[in-house]
């Protein structure tokens, strides 16, 4: 294992559709690749499931503050 520590993070919006797979890759990234990680979905605010299906696939979640920006491209200030 490497002495690298990384972190995926990946912000979110009602993405339930994929979601899943997006985690599933990341995570598989890590093993595959012998990297000490984690994977963090950055919520803000979804209604669709998002934030079960990032804990079910592996994914910390973390709940954004609430604004009326809301979606990842407002996140990248």
């Amino acid at each position: 294992m490497s002495d690298l520590t990384v972190t995926i993070l990946m912000p979110c919006l009602n993405e339930a559709e994929t979601l899943a797979f997006c985690v599933r890759q990341a995570v598989a990234a890590l093993r595959d690749n012998n990297v000490a990680g984690e994977v963090v979905v950055a919520d803000n605010g979804s209604t669709d499931g998002s934030q079960k299906i990032a804990t079910d696939e592996g994914a910390s979640r973390r709940q954004c503050a609430h604004s009326r920006l809301r979606g990842s491209t407002h996140r990248r200030d």
